[in-house]
């Protein structure tokens, strides 16, 4: 495992006039309403088994529809196959897409759960060292886990989310500039900026 650090502080401030788009985030008035920065998902490569899986069950469904011995059989086939697709392909699917991080200007916040929400945050006025982690196929994949370290001693991790570099810089910034903060313009024009909705 490798790990990359960075501290709020030592963010280099960025030029105000410098050209749209080359910062994360950009500073705004102190009391500014707080903004979506970044809504992601882990990492898809998690995926590539389920799909894998999914084709798999697909072939042997197809090559043994109609050739084996019993009728009873063959008729439980197509049920035999579902089954496996929304186990092996449907399920795993579905739990990456509940697990939700949203970076705002005031905080970080993770979504979980498919039946019951959990919901677990941190705000960047309470944050300190930002922490990637990564292994030898995150760094081929760009990902890695973004771990924000509390200043109550607690952790916040950001599981394998792709472009970690980028994430840790942009809550080294939020960290750096405080809660008064707000997504660069040409990202999210003024007319559509959107209240904190995670």
């Amino acid at each position: 495992m490798t790990g990359e650090r960075g501290r709020s502080g030592d963010t280099r401030r960025r030029d105000r006039g410098a050209s749209p788009g080359a910062d994360p985030v950009a500073p705004a008035a102190p009391g500014s309403a707080e903004t979506v920065v970044a809504r992601m998902h882990s990492s898809a490569r998690v995926l590539m088994l389920p799909a894998v899986a999914v084709i798999a069950v697909c072939a042997a469904a197809g090559y043994f529809a109609g050739n084996l011995p019993e009728s009873w059989e063959n008729a439980a086939l197509p049920y035999a196959a579902a089954f496996l697709v929304l186990v092996l392909g449907v399920l795993p699917l579905l739990l990456w897409a509940s697990r939700v991080y949203v970076i705002s200007t005031h905080r970080v916040v993770e979504r979980r759960g498919l039946f019951s929400r959990r919901r677990q945050e941190l705000l960047h006025s309470r944050s300190g060292e930002v922490v990637v982690r990564r292994g030898p196929l995150q760094i081929l994949a760009r990902s890695g886990d973004v771990v924000v370290a509390g200043r109550g001693g607690e952790e916040f991790v950001l599981r394998d989310v792709p472009d970690a570099v980028l994430v840790r810089q942009t809550l080294a910034d939020l960290m750096l500039h405080g809660s008064g903060m707000t997504a660069p313009r040409s990202r999210q024009p003024e007319g559509t900026r959107r209240p904190f909705d995670p």
